[in-house]
């Protein structure tokens, strides 16, 4: 699984976003472990709403939103620390020396981009990497600013492995990272061992988390809504377009800083 930069598996179909998972991705034959046990998530802080069909599925990019935006908000849930007296804690093997400079969501982009992966492989992921947090014994148990990309990441990596026919080695999946291959190695192996190499999630399970992404989409829409500007209000709204002035070297700044992200994203995430 700690295979070099070569291409391997079968080339990707054509709408790999609109694949399914795999047969063994949402397995039937899972064990006792997964079937019986109730909706249970350290990143949705209350189970999806299952009655009805209303909300309609998001494509592509509001998927990677919606992953991303969950993994924020469980960043910022408040959580009931294990231990207060306990000294400061080492570093964990996900966690960098600084927090990354880059977003979530633009970082998923980045993945989702370089991976060519299925879109039910980002949910798969995020069901992974909560698995991994319900661990008493490993550690991390939450998701905090300075773990959150390489958690995601050695999530996905597995779960593309596991799940997808279009793989690539190790070295392609470290330069989409922005981490050495050394440590996406050793990140991987971490993640193989800490759930003994069972990544398997069956379909309710499945469909909890993309009903719990859908609703968060719906939320998040509907908050937008509420905070936008009200311009129908009538005529007294006038539009501001005095910048011209500006707009040429506002569009050189945003240009320097599209063009700053590929270096700073290697330079924060190696550290």
């Amino acid at each position: 699984m700690c295979s070099g930069g070569t291409l391997v598996g079968q080339p990707a179909q054509p709408n790999s976003s609109d694949r399914l998972p795999d047969a063994d991705c949402i397995s039937a034959n899972a064990s006792s472990t997964l079937s019986a046990a109730p909706f249970k998530s350290h990143i949705f802080r209350h189970p999806p709403v299952l009655a009805g069909d209303d909300l309609p599925p998001s494509d592509s990019a509001e998927l990677v939103s919606c992953v991303a935006q969950a993994l924020v908000l469980a960043i910022e849930a408040p959580r009931q620390l294990v231990s207060p007296a306990s000294p400061q804690a080492s570093p964990g093997i996900f966690d960098s020396s600084v927090v990354p400079n880059i977003s979530v969501e633009r970082y998923l982009k980045r993945l989702k981009t370089v991976f060519e992966c299925s879109d039910a492989v980002l949910v798969l992921a995020l069901i992974i990497v909560d698995r991994l947090l319900e661990r008493d014994d490993v550690e991390p148990h939450r998701i905090t600013t300075v773990n959150v990309h390489r958690l995601y990441l050695a999530s996905l990596i597995v779960t593309v492995k596991y799940n997808e026919d279009l793989v690539y080695g190790n070295s392609h999946y470290a330069r989409a990272g922005g981490i050495q291959l050394r440590e996406v190695n050793r990140l991987e192996r971490f993640f193989l061992r800490a759930l003994d190499y069972d990544f398997r999630v069956l379909p309710d399970q499945y469909h909890h988390y993309e009903r719990s992404l859908l609703q968060l989409r719906s939320q998040l829409a509907t908050s937008r809504s509420v905070e936008a500007p009200g311009f129908a209000s009538g005529p007294s709204q006038q539009p501001v377009a005095k910048k011209s002035s500006g707009s040429r070297r506002d569009a050189e700044t945003g240009c320097a800083k599209v063009a700053a992200t590929v270096g700073v994203l290697a330079e924060a995430l190696h550290a």
